[in-house]
């Protein structure tokens, strides 16, 4: 019975407006004695429902055979909407959220884990194990991985005048002969294309002019005009349509988008060389190592929470125990929480069989991370000691001008000059504090 488990998922009211499904009564209190309305803290278990639960361990079969339903359940919602019922009114399509923990996401999605192991390692977006950045061996090394013997160099000075060259390099290896044999047909397509392509539109799903549209179940004019688009486009580019499986075309259309892309950023970078300038715009090179800003955000936040934590654990005052107390309790009710609902967040930590205490990585969703990045001002002064003053400071204005460096460039999708100069002189003021 000790190692007997149980997985469960529910639904979740978030809504401070809303009313109880049976009595129409509102799910929070209102304090009548005071003459403006308050609403009363509500614990979480009292907002949920339950709606599966199975006597299992957590594994893939799980959520892919006894968890399909309800998943499958919110995936009708974003397309069909929810019927009317019981006398309420029917709705409109909306999407369905599903908060999850890291491990949930990547068991779900099938996607995620070790970057050099997993073919897929960001459940976030479609990059590969095989489109990682390329290394530097030899005297191309950093300093910094000659000095800790490392033979493989990961580490790039993203606007130095020789990546320039680099770049151009491998831009015109890989899709320069192409280029040459369909600049025509490369011009024509990208005046005439209606094709949406990019992985971060937030409604990529129900756009029907996006390569990634989820066409709807039981609708067949909706597959026909589709199928019909995406033909379209097929013939624009001279693919080939055997049969009549809109899937397989959309994989065809897919590899052609990829050399388009790099097309379009090869075209840019020759630009920049006839133009004679030396150094990349960064967000240029960000968006072309990294196709996933999202991806690349939630990484760079839970790197910045997990090296101060571990700064101020080494410099700590206290023991181990009580430093990792005080921690929790400021994330439970000034982080992620408020004194009157906090949330019920716990430093990760691991003791070892000889009593000692190790912090271990936090790793979290994307929002949740954000909003410890919004109040690091509120974890700088409680993880740092009183002799780090200066120090605190100086982090403080590095991870502002990061927070605002992530705005403009989660912003929209075409930066002017003026962002892109302003993103450089964010990110270089951010950067300038080591740990």
């Amino acid at each position: 019975l000790n190692s007997r488990t149980h997985v469960s998922c529910g639904v979740k009211i978030t809504d401070v407006d809303g009313i109880h499904p049976v009595t129409k009564m509102p799910l929070t209190a209102i304090d009548e004695d005071n003459s403006e309305a308050l609403y009363n803290c509500m614990q979480s278990r009292e907002l949920c429902a339950i709606l599966v639960m199975a006597d299992a361990k957590d594994s893939k079969e799980l959520y892919s055979e006894v968890f399909k339903d309800f998943y499958d359940y919110a995936g009708r919602l974003r397309i069909h909407g929810m019927p009317m019922c019981d006398g309420e009114p029917a709705l409109k399509p909306f999407a369905a959220a599903h908060p999850q923990d890291m491990k949930s996401t990547q068991t779900v999605s099938k996607r995620g884990g070790n970057c050099k192991m997993k073919h897929f390692f960001c459940h976030l977006c479609s990059c590969t194990k095989h489109n990682l950045t390329s290394y530097n061996t030899d005297e191309d090394r950093c300093d910094r991985c000659k000095k800790r013997n490392r033979k493989k160099c990961y580490h790039i000075e993203v606007c130095h005048s020789t990546r320039t060259e680099a770049l151009l390099e491998d831009l015109e290896s890989s899709v320069g002969e192409y280029y040459k044999l369909y600049k025509n047909d490369f011009h024509l397509v990208m005046k005439e294309t209606k094709l949406q392509t990019d992985p971060m539109q937030a409604n990529r799903e129900s756009d029907s002019t996006h390569l990634d549209y989820t066409i709807p179940e039981g609708l067949p004019n909706k597959r026909r005009e589709y199928t019909q688009f995406i033909a379209r486009e097929c013939k624009l580019r001279k693919l080939q349509l055997n049969g009549s499986n809109v899937d397989e075309w959309r994989e065809m259309l897919h590899v052609c988008v990829k050399y388009e892309k790099r097309i379009q950023f090869l075209l840019t970078v020759r630009q920049w060389h006839q133009e004679g300038i030396e150094k990349v715009p960064l967000v240029e090179i960000i968006e072309l190592l990294v196709p996933c800003i999202l991806h690349l955000e939630n990484r760079l936040g839970e790197k910045i929470i997990n090296m101060i934590l571990r700064f101020g654990f080494q410099k700590r005052q206290k023991s181990p125990s009580a430093f990792i107390a005080q921690i929790q309790e400021v994330f439970r009710k000034e982080v992620l929480g408020s004194p009157d609902c906090p949330s019920q967040w716990k430093l990760p930590f691991k003791e070892d069989k000889d009593g000692s205490i190790q912090l271990e990585p936090i790793q979290e969703r994307n929002t949740v991370v954000r909003g410890m990045v919004n109040e690091i001002d509120k974890i700088l002064e409680n993880a740092l000691p009183e002799s780090e003053q200066n120090f605190k400071a100086k982090l403080l204005v590095a991870c502002s001008k990061y927070s605002e460096a992530m705005t403009i460039l989660t912003l929209h999708r075409k930066l002017t000059d003026d962002e892109m100069d302003l993103f450089q002189e964010f990110f270089f003021r951010a950067g300038i504090v080591k740990l």
